[in-house]
C-alpha cells in the first residue's frame, strides 16, 4: 500500500542505557561501565527507524512529556528526524516517561525499569483524526499507559476508542506492545485486536494473547507461532501480523499465507545489545509493507533490520539505509531454518 504518512501516537520515552558489568541478584551489586541516553517507546522508536531506513513521506506523533530536558531532548530528537511534534504537547509539573534499560555488556541482554510520569496523562481525549493528512496509524504500549489503559463507562479502554477513532477516518491501524505480566497484557490488548490492520510483537506477546505456549521446551516451536497468528487473526487482526522472535520471524498476510524468515547469523562479538531489535524487526516489515514490497521481502528487511540495531546500545542509533540493511545481512548469513 502506498503511504501518504504515517503519524504515532502512545509511549515516548527517554531511555536512560546502563551497561553494567552483570545483572546482579536481588541485594547485591553490580557495576555500571557507561550511560548513555536516548529516546525510546514503540511511538518514537518507528518513527526513527523509518526515517532511518529512508522513508521519505510524512512522520508525526501524538503524546505527551513532562515539562524538563528529557522532554526538551526527546522533541529535538524527533525534530532532528524530520518528525513533526506539533502534537506531543508538554505536561507541567511532570517528569517525562523515563526507562532505566539496564544492558549486560557480555551478553546485550537487557532488564527494563520504567518510571511512566508525563506518559500516564495521555488519554483517548487528545487524538483526533478529523482531516488528518495522514493515512497510517501506529501505538502502543498497552498496559503501560494508565491513561489510556483506563475504562469508560462503556467499558472499553483508551487505546480501543484511540484505535476506533483512527478506523473511522479511515486510517491503517498497527499496534506494538511491551512484554508484561500476562493477565494484564491480555486485558488491554484483547479488546484493541478487532480494531487493528496489523500487529507485530515477540513470541512471548502472541502467546500470551493467543493463550499458546511458543517454546514448549525452551526453543521456538515455528508452528505454534503459527498458531498464534491463526489466532491473532481470528481474534480479529484483519492483514498482517508480523511476530518475531531471536531465530527469526514469521509473517501472516490477509490472504492466511505464512512467511518464515531466519535471523542474521551475527557474530557474538557484534553484538552490543538488543534493546531495539523488536522495534527495529518491526520497522522493517512495516517499511516494505507500507512500500508495496511482496512479504518474503518485507520479512528480509526485518531481520536484517534486527541484525543492525544490535550494533548499537540505543534503541534507533545504529539503523541504516534499507539497502545497506539488506547488504549487511545477506554479508553475514542467515541462520538454518526448520
Amino acid at each position: 500500500m502506498p503511504c501518504r504518512g504515517l503519524i504515532s501516537g502512545g509511549s515516548v520515552v527517554t531511555d536512560i542505557i546502563k551497561m553494567i558489568d552483570r545483572y546482579p541478584p536481588q541485594d547485591e551489586t553490580s557495576v555500571v561501565r557507561s550511560i548513555k541516553r536516548w529516546g525510546g517507546g514503540p511511538a518514537l522508536n518507528i518513527l526513527l527507524n523509518l526515517r532511518n531506513l529512508g522513508a521519505e513521506y510524512p512522520l508525526a506523533t501524538i503524546g505527551t512529556t513532562g515539562d524538563d530536558d528529557h522532554g526538551d531532548f526527546l522533541r529535538s530528537l524527533l525534530n532532528n528526524h524530520d518528525v513533526n511534534t506539533d502534537r506531543l504537547i508538554t505536561i507541567p509539573g511532570q517528569p517525562s516517561a523515563q526507562v532505566d534499560v539496564m544492558t549486560v555488556e557480555a551478553t546485550g541482554r537487557r532488564t527494563f525499569f520504567y518510571l511512566p510520569g508525563a506518559a500516564d496523562m495521555t488519554t483517548a481525549d487528545l487524538f483526533d483524526f478529523t482531516d488528518t493528512p495522514f493515512d497510517v496509524f501506529h501505538t502502543g504500549a498497552p498496559g503501560l499507559m494508565a491513561g489510556l489503559d483506563r475504562r469508560d463507562a462503556n467499558g472499553d479502554n483508551g487505546f480501543v476508542n484511540t484505535l476506533r477513532k483512527a478506523k473511522q477516518a479511515g486510517l491503517f491501524t498497527n499496534m506494538e506492545l511491551a512484554t508484561i505480566e500476562p493477565d494484564h497484557l491480555c486485558e488491554v490488548t484483547l479488546p484493541c485486536l478487532a480494531l487493528l490492520d496489523s500487529i507485530i510483537i515477540n513470541e512471548h506477546e502472541a502467546g500470551m494473547l493467543a493463550g499458546i505456549d511458543p517454546r514448549p521446551n525452551g526453543k521456538v516451536d515455528w508452528d505454534r507461532v503459527e498458531d498464534a497468528a491463526r489466532r491473532l487473526r481470528d481474534l480479529g487482526v484483519s492483514t498482517l501480523i508480523g511476530i518475531h522472535f531471536p531465530e527469526g520471524g514469521i509473517a501472516m498476510d490477509k490472504e492466511g499465507c505464512f512467511f518464515r524468515q531466519s535471523s542474521v547469523a551475527m557474530p557474538e562479538n557484534e553484538i552490543i545489545s538488543a534493546v531495539g531489535a523488536g522495534d527495529a524487526f518491526a520497522s522493517g516489515l512495516m517499511f516494505g509493507f507500507l512500500d508495496g514490497w511482496e512479504t518474503a521481502r518485507s520479512m528480509r528487511l526485518a531481520v536484517a533490520n534486527a541484525a543492525v540495531s544490535l550494533l548499537s546500545d540505543t534503541t534507533t542509533g545504529s539503523i541504516k539505509p534499507w539497502r545497506d540493511a539488506l547488504d549487511f545481512a545477506d554479508a553475514r548469513g542467515f541462520r538454518s531454518q526448520p
